[in-house]
C-alpha cells in the first residue's frame, strides 16, 4: 500500500511545475512498486510508464486513485491459508 501511497504524492506534488518530472518519478516510483511482483520486465515497463502517464493527468491530484485501487485489490485477494 506504501507505494501507491508514495504514487498519490507524486501525482499531488506534479500539480503543475514538475510536469515532465512527475511523469519520470512516476515511472520510478511505479517500477519499484512493482519490484514485489513476480511479473516479466516487459509488462514492469508498461505498468510503470502507466504510473507515469497517470502522475501527468490533470484533475487527478486530489484523487487517490492508485491507493483507492490498491485497497480494492488488497481487500479482495484471497488470504492464505498458514499453518498444518
Amino acid at each position: 500500500m506504501i507505494g501507491a501511497i508514495i504514487l498519490d504524492l507524486v501525482d499531488l506534488a506534479s500539480f503543475g511545475p514538475l510536469g515532465i518530472g512527475g511523469f519520470l518519478i512516476g515511472i520510478g516510483v511505479g517500477w519499484w512498486m512493482l519490484s514485489v511482483y513476480t511479473i516479466s520486465t516487459a509488462t514492469r515497463m508498461w505498468l510503470a510508464v502507466v504510473a507515469g502517464v497517470y502522475c501527468l493527468i490533470p484533475f487527478t491530484e486530489l484523487i487517490p486513485v492508485a491507493t483507492i485501487i490498491t485497497a480494492i485489490a488488497r481487500f479482495k485477494q484471497e488470504k492464505s491459508v498458514k499453518g498444518d
